[in-house]
């Protein structure tokens, strides 16, 4: 009998894969995965897993591992699984009582994978009565840079010995919770993402706009459009002030607070590149936000406004909006941080968030 282990399609970021570890309560067998994309886009996966039983931890390099599948696929949109064909990867025993580390990854040239923010390298995220999944890692591909603690988003397809004895083997289960868990877990609320236009027609060091929320949102990640291909240190801040435009703090640097500094591998013109690590910014219902994100020496690409507001005045006019929020036409940043706004800019990329405010 097939079982799946179906858990958490959060608020994600994104990265080409993640690492983690199984632990087997009952002697299973591992037959298939479903994972998290970005978009609907056509796919290339990779499914790798450690060549000894334990944890993936200490052995991150691609001598310790040893590819089981390969597949290319059609992606669902973000916050729906893609189920891998059944038959594409070896399947893995693991014994009760044992660890073993997987590793699955989207190809180099396609698209990302999905993952969410831990709390600790090794914590027992979610378990039930066969199994176990503990908090990994995030990775570029492939056996590259890597960020932890990081949730793999997705689903594990699995069998079990129902000859096994039951095991003494028990991770520790969080206090409250029931001793005997379901084989379903049922998925927390998924991330939404609104999109603006990614035409580029202008550009320069940053851009600053506003958002208001409708509902309460929590921001967690966003994507920006750069004509970089490289390296990029990226800054991401936020008004400390509720209900004030970005245009009347623009060069008041004391204002602001960083939420994020991070560097990610530029996607190009027409592409967007999105962040990872972004402090989570709630945003109550009816609250204006303005919201400025930088690259450090500059390329961030915007698009000039021919119909939104007029130059030379800035007017919050309305850019973008859906059920949840608004996104406001913005200006663009020609300083290095702070300071040279011009507007009205429209400002290339995404915002990742929730409807749902975690306790």
């Amino acid at each position: 009998q097939q079982l799946f282990f179906f858990f958490a399609f959060l608020f994600c970021q994104p990265y080409k894969g993640n690492m983690f570890d199984i632990v087997a309560k009952t002697n299973i067998s591992i037959k298939n995965f479903a994972v998290h994309s970005t978009a609907a886009t056509t796919v290339v996966i990779e499914v790798w897993k450690m060549r000894r039983a334990g944890s993936f931890v200490e052995f991150q390099d691609a001598n310790d591992w040893e590819k089981i599948g390969t597949v290319h696929v059609e992606s669902s949109p973000a916050g729906n699984p893609t189920i891998l064909p059944l038959g594409f990867m070896k399947p893995v025993s693991v014994k009760v009582g044992e660890t073993q580390g997987f590793y699955v990854t989207f190809s180099a040239s396609t698209n990302y994978n999905r993952y969410t923010k831990g709390t600790a390298l090794g914590n027992v995220f979610t378990e039930n009565e066969d199994i176990a999944f503990l908090e990994g890692v995030a990775n570029e591909y492939r056996f590259s840079r890597s960020d932890a603690p990081r949730i793999f988003n997705g689903i594990v397809y699995y069998e079990k010995d129902i000859e096994t004895p039951e095991s003494s083997f028990h991770p520790s289960t969080p206090s409250g919770a029931p001793s005997s868990l379901p084989s379903i877990i049922h998925p927390v609320p998924i991330a939404k993402t609104i999109e603006t236009a990614f035409h580029g027609s202008n550009g320069s060091y940053g851009c600053m706009f506003d958002v208001r929320a409708k509902t309460d949102i929590l921001i967690q990640n966003m994507a920006i459009h750069t004509y970089h291909t490289t390296w990029i240190d990226v800054e991401v801040y936020k008004l400390q002030k509720a209900d004030v435009s970005h245009a009347e703090c623009s060069d008041l640097p004391s204002l602001w607070e960083k939420v994020a500094s991070v560097r990610v591998l530029g996607e190009g013109k027409g592409r967007p590149t999105s962040l990872a690590d972004l402090e989570e910014m709630h945003v109550r219902k009816g609250s204006l936000q303005a919201i400025y994100v930088t690259i450090i020496g500059g390329g961030l690409r915007y698009t000039t406004s021919g119909q939104l507001g007029s130059a030379g005045e800035y007017t919050l006019k309305e850019y973008v909006s859906n059920d949840d929020l608004i996104l406001y036409e913005g200006s663009g940043v020609a300083a290095p941080r702070f300071g040279g706004s011009v507007f009205p800019r429209l400002c290339d990329g995404s915002l990742e968030y929730s409807t749902v405010i975690p306790p």
